[in-house]
């Protein structure tokens, strides 16, 4: 895959900020239950990301605010820009907050929506350095904006620990906020993000979405029309939309806002763990680092693409893949693929001197296309995406991958995939290994010339 390209901009500072749908997995559960197709719930999805869209691209609104993407249930916004101060950011992330949680609220009442159960945002945001990143591939028709940095990281761990109609703050952005405000925030701890403070501090503040819209608006900052909000939702066609299944790899680039895909598969999460953290502050070794990170995200989509799979999109210095596989048949090949493809993963980026922490979950999800930046992301949703985002996030350690019990019990029930079993150990409610492609290959020889020397002696004692 040498046709990557790979462009590195220098650090620079601003607010990242991540705003999701906290239940989107349950609104997608209960629709599929109780009307058997899964439509209202991605009409959803869509229309409250395109109505962020079109406020952030008002002209003059939000000053250097960028759409990055959309991940699974999540938008990832930031503030760029040279006069992007912590006080100013603060206040417009109060702002968009706000018109957030204004926008969710009117789509909960909307009638063409009103039947699924109301949907729950939560929002976490961080100042700090970042980079920006541009992945290229003309011939695989890979186009793709990310950014990393400690900021746009620890942004996304305290919009997973927000939930219930809230908004995160590290602990570092409190005394930026308004005076007007910040008695509406409360001191919180959650050890889950101790994890990823370079002080292993578990402080964060919060507060509720509902308390801050009433506040924005009453103080005249908030720029919200209820009209607007149902414009995009009020278009919709339960007739004109459907979805698919799919028993083999997708074709991202064919899925439409009218015909989503539904499959059976495994899903793969691979973070570079610790790659921003290895730049040096003054930029000196930003050509080698970029040449580091083009070397292994290539080749870890490579080893997607070569063992069957789709890869979907690069989440800052993360790879995410699925691998549809027929339910229906003795399809043990797929999951061989999809454990393989890991393997291969961590041997590659193990040779750029980075290290992988890797999640694989397996179950039914569901792929479609979401509207952002006037172009339609690649999104794959569902609680088979939410566990393996998890495993990853929080069950692999650097240099382990971890897969769910199904996944592990699946391999298990074909001759093809069944020796890969031994190679993970059970470590909670999964299993984990930490070995590459090449050494788990060098003991299966050991094992089969063992094997063989052993044939050897019996058989030459039958024969004496």
């Amino acid at each position: 895959m040498n046709n990557v390209k790979l462009l590195i901009n220098g650090r620079t500072k601003g607010l990242h900020i991540y705003i999701s749908i906290d239940n989107l997995d349950e609104i997608i559960k209960d629709e599929e239950r109780r009307f058997g197709e899964v439509k209202r719930s991605l009409k959803l999805l869509d229309s409250f990301f395109v109505s962020i869209r079109r406020q952030v691209s008002k002209q003059g609104a939000y000053p250097g605010m960028h759409i990055e993407k959309v991940t699974g249930n999540r938008m990832h916004l930031y503030i760029e820009r040279e006069n992007a101060d912590q006080q100013t950011c603060m206040k417009e992330l109060l702002r968009i907050a706000a018109f957030s949680y204004r926008t969710i609220a009117a789509l909960n009442k909307n009638p063409k929506l009103e039947s699924i159960k109301s949907a729950v945002i939560r929002i976490g945001a961080d100042y700090g350095w970042f980079y920006c990143m541009s992945l290229k591939d003309i011939g695989r028709q890979i186009d793709e904006e990310t950014s990393a940095g400690f900021a746009a990281n620890y942004a996304c761990k305290l919009q997973i620990i927000a939930r219930n109609g809230s908004l995160a703050l590290s602990e570092d952005d409190y005394p930026y906020l308004p005076s007007t405000v910040k008695g509406d925030f409360v001191l919180s701890h959650d050890t889950k993000i101790s994890k990823y403070h370079p002080d292993k501090s578990d402080r964060y503040y919060k507060a509720s979405l509902s308390v801050l819209a009433d506040r924005i608006s009453k103080e005249g900052l908030l720029d919200f029309a209820e009209d607007d909000a149902n414009d995009f939702a009020n278009k919709l066609n339960l007739g004109e939309m459907r979805y698919r299944k799919a028993l083999s790899r997708i074709n991202l680039d064919s899925i439409t806002e009218q015909e989503s895909v539904k499959f059976y598969g495994a899903v793969i999460m691979a973070d570079i763990r610790n790659f921003t953290g290895q730049f040096k502050d003054d930029d000196s070794n930003l050509a080698a680092m970029t040449q580091r990170a083009r070397s292994a995200l290539s080749a870890m989509i490579e080893a997607v693409l070569k063992n069957g799979g789709t890869h979907v999109q690069v989440q800052g210095d993360k790879e995410v893949a699925i691998f549809p596989a027929d339910p229906s048949s003795k399809d043990g090949e797929t999951l061989k693929a999809v454990v393989i493809s890991a393997l291969s993963m961590m041997d590659a980026v193990r040779k750029a001197d980075l290290d992988l922490g890797v999640g694989i979950s397996l179950g039914y999800a569901y792929a479609s296309r979401i509207d952002t930046r006037g172009i339609k992301d690649p999104v794959i949703l569902g609680s088979t995406v939410t566990e393996a985002d998890e495993l990853e996030d929080e069950q692999a350690k650097s240099g382990e991958i971890v897969i769910s019990k199904d996944l592990y019990d699946a391999l298990g029930c074909y001759e093809e995939s069944r020796y890969l079993q031994k190679y993970f150990k059970q470590h909670n409610s999964c299993f984990v290994t930490s070995l590459g492609l090449k050494s788990i290959m060098d003991q299966e020889e050991v094992e089969r010339l063992k094997k063989d020397e052993s044939q050897r002696k019996y058989y030459g004692a039958y024969l004496r």
